[in-house]
């Protein structure tokens, strides 16, 4: 229920609204359910203002801060959010469809089974963030954090990853089909049964990760940096690893069915019961 005087302050404009909340910077603002779509709201001050279920499609809060507001199952696509602080923000369950989140800071939010498809996400800062079955599909997420991030079962089908930085990140059951994941770091990560089929994982740090039982059918890992990685039982049939750094990675019955291992360094890994039928070396 959305509360009147709120209503009427936000009417009068983004300058009014942000001059009231600095007289009362705890009072506890209800705009539940609020339809604002297609409004202009740059750099309005939204922290901690309870927007659940919100609609919010099309609206530009380029600049705005949301820090500790509560968007579930609020409505933001095709927003603009660009430059928005959105720390410590809980957006469970949100749709996110086609939003700009260009240069935003999303560190310690909560977006659990939030749809993001197609969603600008470059440059994003989603550290230490909770991402548990977040739909990413499609979105562009070059250049994200995600460090210390949690992204189990998360789908990242088709997504563009370049440069992105998953250092110690949770991705338990992710799915990155096809993502490109160039150049990231995923140093240290929890890869474990995660589906990297037909992945771009070159020039990619996956050092000391955990892979175990993860899918690298047909992945491009050309040059990329494995060592100490735990690839034990995981498939890499007919993976390009041509350059690739496995020294001292465990390869225990890990499938290598045509994969190309060109110019690998293979130095101390251990490839006890590793299957290696046409190999291409």
């Amino acid at each position: 229920m959305v509360d009147k005087k709120c209503l009427t302050v936000l009417k009068r404009g983004v300058q009014y609204w942000n001059k009231w909340r600095k007289k009362d910077r705890y009072l506890q603002l209800d705009l539940r359910g609020i339809n604002l779509s297609g409004e202009i709201l740059l750099g309005i001050n939204f922290t901690g203002v309870n927007l659940a279920g919100a609609i919010l499609v099309k609206c530009n809060f380029c600049g705005a801060n949301f820090d500790g507001a509560n968007l579930t199952g609020a409505n933001l696509s095709e927003a603009n959010l660009s430059g928005v602080s959105l720390c410590g923000v809980n957006l469970t369950g949100a749709i996110l469809i086609g939003t700009n989140y260009l240069g935003a800071e999303s560190t310690s939010s909560n977006w659990s089974l939030a749809n993001l498809t197609g969603a600008d996400l470059r440059v994003v800062d989603f550290a230490r963030a909770e991402l548990s079955g977040a739909n990413f599909i499609g979105a562009n997420l070059n250049g994200a954090n995600f460090i210390g991030a949690n992204l189990t079962r998360a789908n990242l089908q088709l997504t563009e990853l370049e440069g992105a930085k998953f250092n110690h990140a949770n991705l338990v059951q992710a799915n990155f089909a096809s993502a490109n994941l160039t150049s990231a770091n995923l140093k240290q990560a929890n890869l474990s049964e995660a589906n990297l089929t037909q992945a771009k994982l070159s020039k990619t740090s996956l050092t000391q990760a955990d892979l175990t039982e993860a899918n690298l059918s047909q992945a491009n890992l050309t040059q990329a940096d494995l060592t100490e990685a735990n690839l034990s039982q995981a498939n890499l049939t007919q993976a390009d690893l041509t350059g690739a750094n496995l020294s001292q990675a465990n390869l225990t019955q890990a499938d290598l069915t045509g994969a190309n291992l060109s110019q690998a360094n293979l130095t101390q890994a251990d490839l006890i019961l590793a299957k290696a039928w046409n190999l291409i070396d």
